[in-house]
């Protein structure tokens, strides 16, 4: 951890430099190669210097990861802010296989009350009809216990479909 801490700021610095996706991806390559080295270390010496190159591999995926702005911040014309969150969305959501919804609230810029998130409903509303299992985890309350409540299936139908991590069979309620 002091590994992780010491170089956050620098890794974080370094990856506006040359790239966030760069970072990444070097930092993902190093991560591995560092977790074999120490998988298969023979002294301590090489398990000290393997676990410190895990340490700086972690702290250059942090910045990288953390950073990730799905939506737009600044619209650019083309479309109005809530179409283009929209694509983003849909762009997103495509490939997934599990979408887990946490939380799901925001500020109410007029009152300043916390409300549900209607962007999460379009968004498990898009996973669905993309075929992935939602999993909406509505003990932390807000849009989620919403959608705890509609989720189209219980628990026993998630699992009698899933054969091998290979979803079957399932329709949208």
């Amino acid at each position: 951890m002091f590994m992780v801490a010491g170089f956050l700021i620098t890794m974080g610095t370094l990856g506006d430099r040359i790239g966030r996706r760069k970072l990444l991806l070097i930092g993902a390559t190093t991560f591995g190669i560092s977790s074999l080295v120490f998988t298969f270390s023979t002294s301590l010496e090489m398990l000290i210097g393997a676990r410190a190159l895990l340490g700086v591999a972690g702290a250059t995926l942090a910045p990288s990861i953390l950073e990730s702005r799905p939506f737009p911040q600044v619209t650019t014309g083309e479309l109005p802010r809530n179409e283009l969150c929209t694509k983003y969305r849909g762009d997103m959501l495509s490939g997934v296989g599990v979408s887990i919804f946490i939380f799901g609230n925001k500020q109410d810029q007029k009152t300043g009350k916390t409300i549900g998130a209607n962007g999460m409903k379009e968004e498990f509303d898009i996973s669905i009809n993309n075929g992935a299992i939602p999993i909406p985890v509505g003990a932390t309350g807000f849009t989620t216990h919403e959608l705890w409540e509609i989720t189209p299936l219980s628990l026993q139908e998630l699992f009698c479909t899933i054969k091998g991590g290979v979803r079957l069979n399932i329709k949208k309620s």
